[in-house]
């Protein structure tokens, strides 16, 4: 997918936007891998430079109900087309994930960072997740940024560290690399070869 690169927040160019991709169910006829696909390549339209996409991670479903088949996950880093806003932005995620059956809640853009593990992990055949844009702070409306949970999640930094390990996350003190290695060995996540 891509090796390391040095990427800040606020690098005097163009903003940054980290999006988080998930699947463990296929859609119609699409398998996991072609709807992750379809949607990298959805994503990559949003972008002003050529994106940065990780290797794809076979996570262990937490606070799902027994049987639920392993998530493949994974992030890209865009820089997001000039006209977008992060709100307009997050709304073009929600529609990508309506076209692979996601159903929206009323209140699923803005999850309180003490909402239940189990609430929010069930399977799904893509979950795109705004882990921040930019250096923006939110949490007003439909928008909270930086994502609260996106430091506490090893399906989220171990890619990220993959692609950019001294990046510090908005609200953060540590690198990524620096988090992942601090989380206890709860939820494992694999890099896979090939998918």
């Amino acid at each position: 997918m891509s090796s390391q690169v040095n990427i800040t927040l606020e690098d005097g160019g163009p903003l940054t936007a980290i999006v988080s991709f998930g699947s463990n169910l296929a859609y119609g006829k699409r398998s996991v891998a072609d709807v992750l696909g379809v949607a990298i390549e959805t994503l990559r339209a949003f972008s002003l430079a050529p994106v940065l996409v990780s290797s794809f991670y076979q996570t262990e479903p937490l606070g799902c109900t027994p049987g639920t088949p392993d998530f493949i996950n994974g992030i890209i880093i865009l820089k997001p087309l000039g006209h977008l806003s992060a709100v307009a932005f997050l709304e073009e995620l929600h529609r990508i994930e309506r076209r692979f059956g996601r159903k929206q809640s009323g209140d699923r853009g803005k999850i309180s960072s003490q909402a239940s593990a189990t609430s929010l992990h069930r399977a799904r055949s893509l979950d795109l997740d705004l882990i921040c844009w930019g250096k923006l702070h939110s949490d007003s409306g439909s928008l909270v940024l930086p994502h609260p949970r996106a430091h506490l999640r090893r399906f989220v930094l171990a890619p990220l560290t993959e692609l950019v390990p001294g990046l510090i996350l908005p609200g953060q003190t540590l690198t990524v690399q620096a988090l992942l290695s601090g989380l206890d060995c709860v939820g494992a996540v694999s890099r896979l070869k090939s998918f």
